[in-house]
């Protein structure tokens, strides 16, 4: 089964098992968890370490539900993406529940970031809800383009206090775009719209 609208997993939450919409008895376990309130901490992963806390993503609905039960969580703070599928529909669904949390403060995402998860980022970062004080992107160097597309997210962002990521592969284009976002200075409107929220840029 594919990934559903958001009102299915509404509709079935209550009466859904666990153990039949996950691709994983330890799968089904992470969501009982994060439904009850247990987790304050997470890592999702598409390779099997049995590692206690880490979702492992395979087939089916996975992240469908995953991101069902992320968005209802109050007590997770600390999220870890060391991978993710190529598919759009299926990052979308793990975003839409990222996004709609109050809790997670912190979000860690590993690896190179292809166009969907650039894109879906980019809609945690413009929600007017998001709660994200740090984002570290891990073992990613930053190259121009994404760094123009972060800057361009991040503008009306209130929450993220530090950015951390890989500056090796900046030239003074990726960098001035950051500049522009901390204080743009080409009009006095543009000046006072600017992010005076971050605090730090870079490793």
């Amino acid at each position: 089964m594919g990934v559903q609208a958001s009102s299915y997993y509404q509709a079935h939450a209550q009466s859904v098992d666990l153990n039949e919409i996950t691709s994983s008895d330890h799968n089904a376990k992470i969501l009982r968890r994060l439904r009850d309130n247990e987790l304050t901490s997470l890592s999702i992963q598409q390779h099997d370490d049995d590692v206690f806390d880490k979702f492992v993503v395979q087939e089916g609905d996975d992240l469908g539900w995953l991101g069902y039960f992320i968005e209802r969580n109050k007590v997770l703070t600390v999220l870890f993406i060391e991978d993710l599928p190529g598919y759009r529909e299926q990052i979308t669904a793990l975003v839409r529940g990222i996004e709609l949390n109050r809790s997670i403060r912190a979000l860690h995402i590993f690896g190179d970031l292809g166009e969907a998860v650039l894109s879906s980022l980019s809609t945690v970062l413009q929600s007017e809800s998001c709660s994200l004080t740090s984002l570290a992107l891990r073992s990613i160097p930053l190259g121009d383009d994404t760094a123009a597309a972060l800057a361009d997210a991040l503008k009306g962002n209130k929450s993220l206090k530090y950015l951390y990521f890989d500056p090796a592969a900046l030239t003074s284009d990726g960098w001035s775009a950051f500049s522009g976002l901390l204080c743009d200075t080409s009009s006095i409107s543009n000046i006072y719209a600017s992010n005076h929220t971050l605090q730090t840029i870079g490793y």
